[in-house]
Parts: structure tokens; sequence; C-alpha cells
């Protein structure tokens, strides 16, 4: 299933491939993640393996259950409701902080997100899109200038992009163009230094993300 790894930074090339293999569906909730089957896979040691499993377990993407095993993270609706509710909460936060930070620069490299998303849209590329889609956010949260609130939401939000993008699911991807006009809007606010909207923006994005299929 997997291609061998060969170059140095071993840890965070297993660490994104793993992850990669779970938002392009190739690792599915609940499945088993057996420390030497993935050395021998990717031609790595176990403690490799072990490293990049702690952090993919730091940002809630697998669950290691005592006397069973390593699996990836099956997620509730319950679970996916609060954590929604806490992530509008730090990512406002994160918001108003960031707009006291943030520059033209700044406002051109989401623009330059946005525009790849548009490009995932127009080549039917699902996985870019999620990409780019949470690339778009850490960058505002990086852009707060504190470390453990950045760190909390990514741990917070990375599950929920697993499981609303994961593209053998396809959920959201008839509804890409909407969410792209979300993250527009979402960018317009910041460049506008709009404090009063920004509450009302995160919630009706955070809708937009995770409102059902019809």
């Amino acid at each position: 299933m997997f291609e061998p790894i060969k170059i140095t930074s071993r840890k965070q090339v297993m660490y994104d491939a793993l992850k990669e293999a779970m938002f392009a569906g190739k690792l599915s909730p609940g499945d088993a993640l057996v420390e030497l089957h993935l050395a021998n896979e990717f031609g790595v040691s176990q403690a490799t393996v072990r490293e990049a499993l702690l952090q993919l377990e730091h940002v809630g993407l697998i669950v290691k259950i005592p006397n069973k095993g390593t699996f990836v993270k099956e997620i509730s609706q319950n679970e996916i409701r609060e954590r929604n509710e806490i992530r509008i909460c730090l990512e406002e936060m994160a918001c108003l902080c960031a707009l006291t930070k943030m520059n033209e620069g700044d406002f051109a490299a989401l623009t330059q997100l946005i525009t790849q998303m548009k490009e995932a849209i127009a080549d039917d590329q699902p996985l870019l899109f999620t990409k780019s889609d949470m690339e778009f956010h850490q960058y505002v949260w990086e852009k707060s200038e504190n470390e453990i609130l950045y760190d909390t939401l990514t741990r917070i939000v990375t599950p929920l992009f697993y499981i609303s993008f994961n593209i053998q699911q396809m959920k959201h991807w008839t509804q890409a163009s909407e969410l792209l006009a979300s993250h527009e809007k979402y960018l317009e606010t910041l460049m506008h230094n709009d404090k009063e909207k920004i509450k009302t923006l995160i919630i009706d994005h955070v809708k937009d993300s995770v409102r059902p299929m019809s």
C-alpha cells in the first residue's frame, strides 16, 4: 500500500504519510495500526513508527486502547458537536489576536491558499482542497502568536477535518464551492479588521463546514 521512506526526516515523513492515508480513505476509523507491520511497509524502524503514532495521537487522529492496540480514531456525533463548540470560542480568540498582527503579506498568503482551493475544485482534487483549507486556518491561528492556542486548536480541529472531508466518504465535495465562498468571506472580514463580525463569521463558517449533505 505504501512506498518505503528513503529520506532523512523519517518521523515527519511517516507522520505525513499516515495522516494523508487517513484523509485519502486508505485508513478508515477503527482500523488497527500495528507498529511492526507499518515499519515493514515503510522500511523504517519501529521506533520511527512509534514516534509518528505519538504525533498522530497528539492531534487526535488515533487512539491507543490498553491491551488492544492502536486504532484510527472514531468520532461520535456528540464529540463532533463538542469539538465545534470549543473551536468556535478558541478560533474567535485566535482571530482577534491575529488581527492586531496581520499585514498585507499575510492577506496575500491567505489569498493564495484560497486560490489553491479553487484550483483543487477545478482539478477535482479533494485532498488538495482539504490541505489548503486546514493550512488557511492554521495560518490565522499561528498569527495569534499564542503557541498554546495554536496547538489546542490544531488538536481540536484536525479530527474534524478528517471526519468532514474523508475522500472515501466524499461528504463535502459536492458543496466545495459553497465552502470556498465561506473562506472568501472569512478573509474579507479579516482584511476589513471587522472585530464585531468575527464570532458570527466563525459560527457560520463552522456550520458551512459540518452541515449534512443532501
